[in-house]
This record gives structure tokens, sequence and C-alpha cells, in this order.
């Protein structure tokens, strides 16, 4: 069943100027926006999911480079477990508050992991899922300027960044479908890769194993677990994980990185990011 948001409250709108004045107060606090910096680094969407600070609610945050408009007719769709919401990317220019059956729904612009953002963000109440559930979470991005792209696992991401014929099957299909078309060539990169740095005894054990565990691509999310994107094991996303690091280590020294990754913490309120308001 899709969702779009609904019982909008519109605000105002943000210039270029705005941006540039709420980038020097970021800097006054230690954090650089990336994308005055460093924008191809920051060039691609970002999904977290993550328990809600002081709650046992579920927050799930789509994150979309603020490059003024190049994703402002877009939808984004978030999927998680058997539900989807539908949500209009603002293009920085609005910010929009909705509620639907227990469900929080932001979309709007503001700081996510140290950079500026457009941002789509779920809060789930707790009662929409139970403690021994697993909920399997994935987005999807469509129409404006770019095609379609699919958001989940980081490490996918980054196989997805670096392989142009990857890139264009996982644009047309979906998590159901992973193991089956995309799993074969992700297995055959990751194992030349592993090969060529020779990292590993047994790059083919490797790589399955890896394959494995990242496909289907999406964020798996047990509230019942250890929380966190570890080397340990991958439970959610939180916005303040050094993600790139533990990326760049499981795909053996991948050239990946994010510029000004500052693990910075979300605000405990909704919509867990910083607004240019906070930065006044």
């Amino acid at each position: 069943m899709a969702l779009t948001a609904s019982k909008e409250r519109t605000g105002p709108g943000m210039s270029r100027r705005a941006w540039l004045q709420a980038a020097t107060a970021m800097a006054a606090i230690g954090l650089t926006p990336g994308w005055a910096t460093a924008r191809e680094a920051l060039a691609y969407p970002e999904l977290f999911v993550f328990r809600a600070p002081g709650s046992a609610n579920t927050v799930i945050g789509l994150s979309v480079p603020s490059d003024h408009g190049r994703f402002a007719a877009a939808t984004a769709r978030i999927h998680a477990g058997a539900k989807t919401w539908s949500v209009d990317l603002t293009g920085a220019a609005v910010a929009r508050f909705a509620s639907d059956d227990r469900v929080r729904i932001f979309s709007g612009c503001g700081v996510m992991g140290g950079r500026f953002v457009d941002a789509v963000v779920l809060e789930l109440d707790a009662c929409r899922l139970d403690s021994t559930d697993t909920l399997d979470v994935w987005a999807e991005i469509s129409g404006g300027e770019q095609p379609r792209r699919r958001l989940g696992n980081p490490i996918v991401a980054e196989l997805v960044r670096c392989d142009r014929e990857l890139a264009q099957i996982h644009r047309q299909i979906s998590p159901a479908d992973d193991r089956a078309i995309l799993g074969p060539l992700a297995t055959r990169i990751m194992a030349a890769r592993a090969r060529r740095l020779g990292i590993v005894s047994d790059p083919d054990a490797y790589a399955r194993r890896l394959a494995d565990a990242i496909l289907p691509d999406v964020i798996s999310f047990k509230p019942a677990s250890p929380l966190g994107f570890s080397y340990a094991g991958q439970n959610g996303r939180h916005p303040a994980e050094r993600t790139s690091e533990i990326v760049r280590t499981l795909l053996g020294g991948s050239s990946f990185s994010v510029a000004n990754e500052q693990g910075a913490m979300p605000l405990d309120r909704f919509p867990y990011l910083i607004s240019p308001a906070d930065l006044s």
C-alpha cells in the first residue's frame, strides 16, 4: 500500500544565500558543508535506519544531495517490510510535515551526517514493529533529472558506484531479485578486487560470503539485537556512524571516502536533523 504525505504544513523557502549563511554557522561549530567542498563525493543519496532517541520508535532517514533542484521533481518511495510510503522531494524549497497510521513524515532540508541534504524522515511508532521482528528497509528515487536510484546497504552502493554494468542492472530490479540477478556479477567484482589487492587467501570464497551477507540490498533492522553498522555485523545504520571506513575495509581498500564525514549526532527530536534555524 502506498501512502502519500498529506496534511502538509509549508514553511519558507531557502535561497542559496541562506544556504551560505547556514554554511558559515556550520563552520563555526566544526561542520563543513560537503556540497561546497567535495560535490562529487557527496553526489549520492544515503539511507539510515535507527532507533529514535529516548524511545522505542524506529526512524528511517533518506538524504539526498542539496544541489538546488536536481531532485526537486522526484519522488522517494521508502519500503519497510510490506509497507511503502511515497513522498515528494522538496528540492530544499519547502518543509512538509505529515502523519498517517502512527507514522510521522518529514520532507525538507537540513543537516544529516554532517552534510547539507534534502531529506525524507519517517518515524514509525513502536507498536508497528514487534521487538522480535526484522524490518528490511530500502528506498528508491525516481523522476526529476535522474534515472531511478535504489538505496539500501552502503556496501552495495559502493559496488554500484564503481561498476557501470552493475549499476544498470541494479536500477532495473528490486531486492527480491538481487541474489539471483545481481549476485553473480557482484561476486565476480568483489573476488577480482580481493584478488588484485591480495587481501585474503581465497578471494572467491570471500566474495561469495560477502555477497550472501549484503544481498538483498536492504538495511535490516531488528530492535531486539545490538544496533549499529559495524565490522561485527550490520543492524540498522545511524548517521553518526563512520560507515565509509567499514565499507573500505570489507571491500579491501576501496578508494571510496566521504569528505568531511563528521559522525554528527542528529537532534533528539523529530525530524532528527539540524535545520537552518538551529544554526542561526
